[in-house]
């Protein structure tokens, strides 16, 4: 009975060290997977951010490219109204009128 209690005593003690050697192994694989879900969302913020950033770029960029069709509007427009005035003037003093 001593030896098979010695034999048992050597089994369990290899059971005790494998356990505490998978509960470290599993710790730091709970750890790892903690900063794995860290730097996802840290990610997922920063996506976010370039998403809203692209937004505002495509928005500006939108608008900068309907500046030039605006100041050409504003030149016919002025030019146009240049014209009218000056018929309208030229009628008025009677050149035209005649």
């Amino acid at each position: 009975m001593a030896c098979e209690t010695c034999m048992n005593e050597e089994r369990i003690k290899k059971l005790e060290d494998d356990s505490t050697r998978n509960t470290d192994t599993h710790r730091k694989f709970y750890e790892q997977l903690e900063q794995c879900r860290t730097n996802d969302a840290v990610t997922g913020e920063r996506y976010q951010t370039i998403l809203t950033t692209m937004a505002e770029m495509k928005s500006d960029i939108a608008e900068m490219k309907g500046k030039p069709a605006k100041r050409w509007d504003a030149v016919i427009l002025s030019l146009i109204s240049g014209a009218v005035g000056i018929l309208v003037g030229l009628i008025s003093i009677g050149i035209l009128g005649r």
